[in-house]
Formats: C-alpha cells, structure tokens, sequence
C-alpha cells in the first residue's frame, strides 16, 4: 500500500495554519493597541489641558484660551468647525470627529457652572503616529513580519517533522518487511511512550495472526495426512461389500476408523486452536497395542513386525489422543522407511525408543531437518507432514525428543 496523504505534511499544514492565524492576530492586536494607546495618549493631553482651563476658572473667575495652539476653546459650539458643530447640533457629537478632507479632532466637553460650558477641541492630525508612520518604518515592521513568520513555519516545519517521525519510522518499517515470512519487528516498541505500545502492538497481532494462519494451514494438512489411513479401511470395507456380505469385522472396523476420524479432526482442531490440552494418567503398554492393533491391517499388508519391549505397569500423564497420533505417525513412519520390516519400541526408564534400519541412508547423518514443515525423506511419496506434526505434539505435550541415524539404523527417542 503506497501513502498517499503523509502525516508529517497534514501535522505541518496545521501547525503552519495556526502559527499563520496566530502572527496575523498578533500582528493585528498590535496594530489596535498602537491606536488605543495613541488616542489614550492623546485623550489625557487634552484632558490635562481642560483640567487646567478648569482650575482656572474657579480660582480667577475668568475663561482662558488653551496654552497650546493646536487646542481651542469654544465657547459657542455653533463656532466650532461645520462638521462638529453639526454633529453638536444632531445631539451625535462623540469625543472623536473626522472631517471628510481627513482632519482628525478630539473633543472635550468644559463645565465651569450651570450656565456656562464650552468645547475645548484639540486638532490631533499632525500626532497621529500611527496613521502617519512614515514609509521607512512601515517597510521596516512589514519585514520583520515577513522575518517572524517565516521563521514560525520553520519552526512548526520542524516541530511536525520531530512530531511525527516515530509514527512515520513506525510505517516506513511495517511497509519495507511487508511480504516476508518471517516475524515483523519494530525497532519503536522498547520506548516507553504511546509509540512503543503502538509498535508493540503491531508486533503481537501480527504474531498472533502469523500464529492463527500456521495452525489453520496445519490443521489442513494434518487432516488430510491422518485421515488417510482411516479413509482407506472405509473405502477398501465398502469395497468388499460388492462382492460380499459385510461381516461383523468389518463392520467394526468401519466403526473404528469412524471413531478415529472424529478424534482425529477433534484433536488437531484442538491443537489448531491452541486450546488447553487436557492430561490424565495412561498406561503406556496398552497405548500401544492399541495402536499397533488399529495399523493391522497395515501391518499385515506390509508383512510388517513390531517388537514392543514396554513394561504392562508404566504409567504416563498426557493427552490420549494426542498420544495415539504421536505413536501412530511413529509407527507408519517405520512402516513405510524401514527397510527390515521391523520396528523395536523399547522402554529404557523414562525414556521411549523407536528404532528401525532404513531404505536409503539419510545424508551426511543430518536428521533434524526431517521435522520441518514440508520435509520428505529420500524415496517417500507422502507430504512432509508427518514427522511435522509429531514435532507439534511432542511440543504441546512439553516433551524432548531425539532423532540419530548411524549405518542406516534410525532412531527416534522420546524423553517424558
């Protein structure tokens, strides 16, 4: 899957719009406060100056003019300037007043007794900094806010990229191992913050997935490895009803191979599904003969013998069924390798030998491969599974095992 949107880019469009919104209001409080500050300034001068014409007054009983030239005091409104004493006249007269050929007044309303008041109007154009700042300073403010907010994006540039880099680390090591057969790993979940349980994560639902896909495509195989044997007594039985009546034999060897059938499926579904295993104490000698007495027929066929030298009382804890499988596969292993027709299944303290000599020489006497998945001895015609799947048990039921081979003798020991 190629990423179309990168994260890095979305992160960066936001922090770039914001610090963009964030410089134009700062920008454009600035310019606000600079006129609030001008007209407070210039609101306070005309104020002091009323306040003194004021004094005046009440001490000398007499109305000066304003001190500065660019005040004056009127004591008619209808003498002030036409647009101030209309607004005067209309009742709209604020304490600011701006003339069409942009002159700019400030007002300030005189009380000196119930008869008399007056205007004190300042003309404030010529101080008004901010409207008349020159072009140099202009120039000089633009290019710092150019400066600031380039130099904002760069830091939001690098804050996205910082921000986002374990994610993107994250995503670009899931796509480069994507189609490999082996585990993902991610170098992100041994840190201690969201990113390393994300990675962390990933890690583990993708092993559980790689875990679920193995066991299904085992189960799969395993079954239609361990239901061969039982498939084929079914078929050759219901072949001899063609030219026979069924005896009571071969009826209970339908029966069996039908009970085996559904243990078998009940077993590697039990296995596939990593369920618990259930254990319970076996005898080991009658194990076997069941066993070597379900493969007669095999046995028979073959002309194959098997030499059991397991003592009647030994007793195991473990799966039954898991066990059968264990030792059929065993068995039908020699029976199809072995090249004396000849087994010896030994019991040597805890420790169960499955021993025969074999068809064709195992390569540089290196049999550990033989319990990979898909691994088929020289000269076999099966699938690779059965060895395979006796890996599985002995695994699940937390036993060792060996496999020697030495002249063409092949061994195959399991330790409990």
């Amino acid at each position: 899957m190629k990423i179309s949107h990168s994260i890095q880019r979305r992160v960066f469009v936001i922090f770039g719009s914001f610090t963009l919104l964030l410089t134009l209001v700062y920008s454009g409080m600035n310019l606000i406060i600079a006129y609030i500050v001008e007209d407070e300034v210039l609101e306070k001068v005309l104020a002091y100056e009323a306040q003194v014409i004021e004094s005046t007054f009440q001490k000398e009983g007499r109305i000066n003019q304003s001190r500065v030239d660019y005040m004056k005091l009127y004591l008619e409104p209808n003498n002030a300037p036409k647009e101030i004493a209309l607004a005067y006249k209309n009742k709209t007269l604020t304490s600011e007043v701006f003339t069409e050929d942009n002159v700019h007044y400030h007002i300030q309303h005189l009380y000196f007794d119930k008869d008399n008041s007056a205007l004190l109007v300042a003309e404030v154009t010529p101080f008004l900094a901010v409207s008349n700042v020159s072009r140099g300073i202009f120039i000089l403010f633009f290019g710092v806010f150019i400066v600031a907010l380039f130099l904002s994006l760069w830091l939001a540039y690098k804050i996205a990229k910082k921000t986002t880099e374990p994610i993107a680390k994250l995503a670009n090591e899931v796509m480069q191992q994507q189609g490999q057969h082996e585990l993902i790993t991610l170098s992100g979940k041994h840190s201690g913050d969201e990113i390393g349980f994300l990675a962390s994560t990933i890690e583990n639902a993708l092993r559980e997935l790689k875990e679920t896909l193995g066991r299904e495509a085992d189960f799969n195989r395993d079954v239609s490895h361990e239901l061969r044997t039982p498939l084929t007594v079914l078929n050759n039985t219901l072949a001899l009803a063609e030219t026979r009546t069924l005896t009571a034999l071969d009826i209970k060897q339908m029966s069996d191979s039908g009970n085996r059938m559904n243990h078998i499926v009940s077993t590697l579904l039990a296995i596939a599904k990593a369920d618990s295993i259930k254990y319970e104490a076996l005898n080991l000698r009658a194990i076997l003969e069941d066993c070597i007495l379900s493969l007669h027929y095999k046995l028979v066929e073959k002309d194959f013998n098997i030499q059991l030298d397991v003592e009647n009382d030994y007793v195991i804890s473990a799966n039954k069924q898991l066990l059968i499988l264990l030792i059929n596969n065993l068995i039908e292993n020699a029976i199809e390798y072995a090249s004396n027709k000849e087994l010896l299944i030994q019991l040597k303290g805890d420790e169960l030998l499955f021993e025969n000599a074999v068809l064709h020489e195992i390569e540089n006497n290196s049999v550990d491969h033989l319990t990979e998945r898909n691994v088929r001895q020289a000269g076999s015609e099966g699938f690779g599974q059965g060895l395979y799947l006796v890996k599985r048990i002995m695994e699940t039921l937390d036993w060792n095992f060996d496999i020697s081979s030495d002249e063409k003798c092949y061994r195959f020991l399991i330790r409990f």
